[in-house]
């Protein structure tokens, strides 16, 4: 039983190594803004990716229609489960804005009067890229909506930009960001009840197996190009150093030839289940089956044991039919008797000679 118990144990062990890295993301959608008009998609769009990260085995910390002070709670508690992760994934959906060479996330109760509401009304994306310095760390941000913050800041300062600015990777790596849209552009919302063109392209793809993150992105690029009528580019600037696959497929590791070939030589012994006390088989029609009619069924029938007790009645048993009778002769089904028992015999007495009268004459 140990030597069994060992080669199952050999077969399906997976070693250390190929047990996945944790990995953690953050989602973010904001649609219910209360100084502008609501967005339609950011929410749907954000409860899609969560849904799917979490399939992919993600630790999701998901927020949606947050106020500032919930914006920058959700992106500490993101940083404190980032500890001992291997990587960081970061999604947002929702109004985001450009000025200068910095990119702002807009919370839901925003009210923007001036630049300067920006460092106390809004989050700064270098803030979240800070918190994350994993081995890899990805930032997907389609938040390159048309802006009704812009147009208003536009006016009192001439760095507010349209759309998102580009990020710089090449001063750290392991990092890839990627917008919905070229920088300084703007991306299309997508019809309601649905989801924007570039998420919908993302939830396509992301869940492809054995497929690099660089992968998913340019095919998602495709997809939004063709599906916008060439309107809209999704924009990615990498600096990942080797392959980093959302949907990674565990393999089983090589096992030692030696450690299986002990294990199955190491046969255990399967004791005969020993034959029932009374029971003997013949054919159906009393004949022995032998090499020549394999196919001829058998049947129990009960036969009294040495010991006096049978496990079956002694008078009648069960005789099944042939699986393919014969059509000349078709077997009937009659009571076996067991054999009499033999009866005892008795001591014999001497009989006594008595002399026989002499016939007589008359």
């Amino acid at each position: 039983m140990a030597a069994l118990l060992g080669l199952v144990a050999v077969l399906f062990a997976v070693p250390a190594q190929a047990v996945p890295e944790r990995r953690v993301a953050l989602v973010i959608g904001n649609s219910a803004y209360t100084a502008v008009p609501r967005l339609a998609n950011p929410q749907r769009d954000a409860t899609a990716i969560s849904a799917a990260l979490k399939r992919l085995g993600f630790e999701v910390v998901e927020g949606y229609d947050l106020r500032m002070d919930e914006m920058t709670g959700i992106v500490r508690e993101f940083a404190q489960k980032l500890d001992g992760a291997k990587a960081g994934v970061v999604y947002y959906a929702g109004h985001g804005i450009a000025v200068g060479d910095e990119n702002y996330l807009i919370p839901v109760d925003a009210s923007l009067k001036s630049e300067a509401d920006l460092d106390f009304r809004a989050v700064n994306v270098q803030l979240i890229l800070r918190q994350m310095q994993r081995d890899v760390n990805v930032l997907i941000l389609d938040a390159c909506r048309d802006n009704p913050f812009a147009t208003q800041l536009a006016a009192k300062s001439r760095s507010v930009a349209r759309g998102l600015t580009a990020i710089e990777t090449q001063s750290a790596s392991g990092i890839l960001i990627a917008f919905a849209t070229d920088p300084r552009s703007t991306a299309l919302d997508g019809e309601k009840d649905g989801n924007s063109p570039f998420t919908a392209a993302l939830l396509k793809h992301i869940e492809t197996p054995e497929v690099s993150i660089t992968t998913v992105m340019d095919r998602v690029r495709a997809d939004v190009w063709e599906s916008t009528g060439k309107k809209q580019k999704p924009w990615t600037n990498s600096s990942i150093i080797g392959e980093f696959k959302l949907n990674p497929t565990l393999k089983l590791a090589a096992v030692d030839p030696s450690v299986t070939i002990k294990a199955i030589d190491g046969a255990v012994p399967v004791p005969a289940a020993p034959a029932p006390v009374g029971l003997r088989w013949m054919s159906v029609c009393g004949r022995r089956p032998s090499a020549a009619t394999p196919r001829a069924t058998t049947r129990l029938i009960s036969t009294p044991s040495p010991t006096g007790s049978s496990p079956l009645s002694p008078r009648t048993a069960w005789r099944g039919w042939s699986r393919r009778p014969s059509p000349s002769r078709r077997c009937r089904p009659r009571p076996v008797r067991p054999p009499c028992p033999p009866l005892p015999r008795l001591p014999c007495r001497p009989r006594e000679r008595r002399a026989r009268p002499s016939p007589t004459r008359r």
